[in-house]
């Protein structure tokens, strides 16, 4: 399996700020060859990439060559390079989006003055696609993840920068979707990088958000029956929505308390991580002390909703009494108009608008 080299890490602006840690590196499963700093991949001017991928502009092929444990992933074709190639350029920005993290994006320029943008999520990111299909699956991007999502997303650019039809791009996904399934779990993000660069370089079309995706996922398997989401997807849903429709900003997307708390039990993540990551949740502990007392306190039951629920709940009813008090308010103006109640006692606000302010007044 390919390994790294880690430094500080990039992860939510809400637990630590941090930078692409350029000294992270791609090897050889089998150690055979010297260590290939990501960054210098990202540059898209290597030619080959040890047990990743080959192009060779002599003989016009280009194939993917990826082992990871006892899996494999192998496919090659024939490439006709485009007179004018497309160019891709990586950009180091740290940046976060919908409640998610990106450590950069690569920029697609095509030779007829359009470009498109394809995001990378950083590390330790924030992931609403986790354990949707698989339980086992963490609530961020690993380190492994990452590092995969950075070299799988520059084989698909690179096999379309230097002419690969479309149909090995749909290709080397198929190949790779089972080793991911097997070792990686992150399947509907890996999905979505395979769609970026479909769209991006192929296609001529900025490409989908992730919440975009993640949605549609979430509308299907519902229709037919299957797995539902889990609780922290429905609700990172329900904020997008929000979101989309500018009922709450950017910035406000939270994420869940459980993200947070997994996050600084993990014997992987660095103590600076975890220090920041308990800071963050420290200011819950009285809500989440309550709520996971519950079930001592009181038996046969749960554990309660979690404080972004309560929150979403208290929203809506304060949305929905806005809209009745709207209504009413509305009511009272015809009322005050005509001069006299409505005869239809269905229609009728039941406001008093007859007698003088008494004890009996607001009359509702």
């Amino acid at each position: 399996m390919n390994s790294i080299i880690l430094g500080k890490s990039l992860v939510q602006k809400a637990v630590i700020e941090g930078r692409f840690n350029t000294a992270i590196e791609w090897k050889d499963e089998n150690l055979t060859s010297e260590a290939i700093p990501l960054k210098d991949i990202l540059n898209f001017n290597l030619n080959s990439v040890p047990n990743l991928y080959e192009y060779n502009p002599a003989k016009s092929f280009f194939k993917i060559d990826f082992t990871d444990h006892d899996m494999m992933a192998r496919a090659i074709t024939k490439v006709t390079p485009p007179n004018e190639k497309f160019k891709a350029v990586f950009l180091e920005e740290p940046m976060s989006i919908c409640g998610i993290n990106y450590m950069g994006k690569i920029v697609i320029s095509h030779p007829d003055n359009v470009s498109f943008t394809i995001y990378l999520p950083g590390e330790l990111t924030y992931d609403p696609a986790a354990r949707f299909s698989n339980e086992e699956d963490c609530l961020w991007v690993d380190s492994s993840q990452f590092t995969l999502i950075i070299a799988f997303t520059v084989v698909l650019i690179k096999a379309a920068m230097v002419g690969a039809p479309k149909d090995f791009l749909k290709k080397t996904y198929l190949i790779t979707k089972p080793i991911i399934s097997q070792y990686y779990k992150k399947e509907l993000l890996f999905r979505w990088m395979y769609k970026q660069v479909k769209f991006a370089c192929i296609k001529k079309v900025q490409p989908a958000p992730y919440g975009e995706i993640l949605a549609k996922r979430s509308f299907t398997t519902v229709l037919l029956g299957k797995q539902a989401p889990s609780a922290h997807t429905k609700l990172y849903l329900e904020n997008y929505l929000k979101l989309k429709t500018g009922g709450i900003p950017n910035e406000t997307i939270k994420i869940p308390t459980q993200y947070f708390e997994e996050l600084k039990e993990d014997t992987e993540v660095e103590d600076e991580i975890k220090k920041a990551a308990e800071a963050n949740t420290s200011r819950n502990n009285k809500h989440t002390l309550a709520l996971t007392s519950l079930p001592i306190l009181v038996e046969d039951t749960n554990g309660g909703p979690t404080i972004d629920e309560i929150e979403m709940e208290i929203d809506n009813i304060c949305e929905g009494y806005i809209r009745a008090m709207d209504i009413n308010f509305f009511k009272i103006e015809q009322l005050l108009k005509d001069g006299k109640r409505y005869e239809d006692p269905m229609e009728d606000p039941k406001f008093a608008i007859e007698s003088s302010l008494s004890s009996q007044c607001p009359i509702f």
